[in-house]
């Protein structure tokens, strides 16, 4: 059995773990993944704010969950439960104990990787597992892989060591994410009962009340309080709601979504819509047309001074607009490309089923597997045109820059 290893502070896991782990599993045809949170990592400190150990394990659980692969995907909570740093040698060591005949290949991001040989019993950790790196940036080049394993194959000349480029990736740091978070956005980066998790706890500085919940946050937080298995009967419950309210002639609050049309995301030009915004904006012709009027220099002075500002402040709000709008354009295609590869394997399993060759219970795990992966979909399909809205808005004028 191969058996691939992803260790991280996990801090908060995110769609970019999950694609990269799930591009792994996918080309060295992993049976198993096992998600590892560590409890203390001994490259670098937790800062503050951040989730327990706890609750980092519970995240990555739920994360682990929405790849949609069933009992192939498994949290441990292995260095969350041992004393001290979590050191990966000490975990593969304890891992090759429990699967002696199992190959083992330790999942790895770039960094990682380019600093192999600086991590706690490098030697050691290469003699116990392959060593799996995967770019996730368009700037991670083959050069730099191929000079780093050149490198590691002479320092240990029995690794075995892949590496491979995961295309679409959602590139963002943890650090950027947990910004995001606090700011009130970054629901678009994470699986849907992972950022639930994080509103019903108010971690990464959220404080949301729960008595007052968006549709766009409540589903998340109610699909965190469920059990995986339980998600395909509650959303089936939800789209009967829809139906009966349809039919007797009920408001219906949640409504199916048309899709976004991503051409006007295309014919996006970014520095026309900054000078669109600086037209919009009133605040900011005020300004200029007082500017004109102004008869001292004190005044003039001042009143350029405000100019500048408050063009600064509409530039980097449409900026900030279009670089959010990307990212929920990327997460959007991400969950539409996982839902199709899981519309597939649904349509294999009901043929299995009509044909007697496949057990109930992996049919029902695949059911739910199916019903997540429409979980996700809905949800960044919201989150892109929540985001296409917030675009527009800062464009017409809505970008404050009092």
């Amino acid at each position: 059995m191969k058996i691939g290893i992803y260790g991280g502070t996990f801090n908060p896991p995110h769609l970019g773990h999950l694609t990269a782990a799930a591009a792994v599993i996918a080309t060295l045809k992993l049976d198993k993944l096992l998600l590892i949170p560590a409890s203390i990592p001994p490259h670098k400190d937790l800062p503050a704010g951040s989730a327990t150990a706890e609750q980092r394990l519970e995240m990555t659980r739920m994360a682990g969950e929405q790849l949609g692969l069933g009992s192939k995907v498994e949290t441990l909570d292995m260095e969350v439960r041992r004393a001290g740093k979590s050191f990966t040698s000490d975990t593969l060591a304890e891992l090759k104990a429990q699967f002696p005949e199992d190959e083992l290949w330790l999942l790895m991001g770039t960094d990682m990787f380019l600093s192999f040989e600086t991590w706690h019993e490098p030697e050691k950790i290469a003699s116990l597992a392959g060593i799996a790196a995967f770019g996730r940036t368009k700037a991670d080049m083959e050069p730099q892989f191929s000079a780093q394993r050149d490198k590691l194959y002479r320092l240990y000349p029995d690794a075995r060591i892949f590496t491979l480029t995961v295309p679409g990736v959602i590139d963002i740091s943890s650090t950027e994410l947990r910004e995001r978070l606090a700011s009130g956005t970054g629901e678009n980066l994470l699986p849907p009962a992972v950022y639930g998790y994080i509103l019903r706890n108010r971690l990464y500085g959220t404080d949301v009340n729960l008595k007052d919940l968006t549709l766009s946050q409540l589903r998340p937080v109610a699909l965190s309080y469920l059990k995986y298995k339980r998600i395909p009967h509650v959303l089936g419950t939800e789209q009967e709601a829809i139906r009966l309210a349809t039919r007797y002639g009920a408001d219906v609050e949640i409504a199916e979504l048309a899709d976004p049309d991503q051409s006007k995301i295309a014919a996006i030009d970014v520095s026309a819509d900054i000078q669109t915004a600086l037209e919009n904006s009133y605040a900011y012709r005020l300004t200029k047309k007082q500017l004109t009027n102004a008869r001292t220099d004190s005044v003039k002075e001042k009143l350029s001074e405000t100019e500048k500002n408050q063009k600064e402040t509409i530039s980097n709000s449409v900026k900030s607009a279009y670089d959010s709008l990307l990212l929920a354009q990327s997460g959007y295609e991400q969950a539409q490309s996982a839902l199709a590869l899981q519309e597939v394997s649904m349509k294999s399993a009901d043929a299995k089923l009509a044909a007697g060759t496949i057990t109930k219970n992996t049919y029902e795990s695949q059911k739910a597997s199916y019903t997540t992966a429409q979980v996700t979909a809905r949800t960044q399909k919201l989150s892109l045109l929540q985001a296409m809205n917030d675009y527009d808005w800062a464009v017409n004028g809505l970008a404050s820059a009092e």
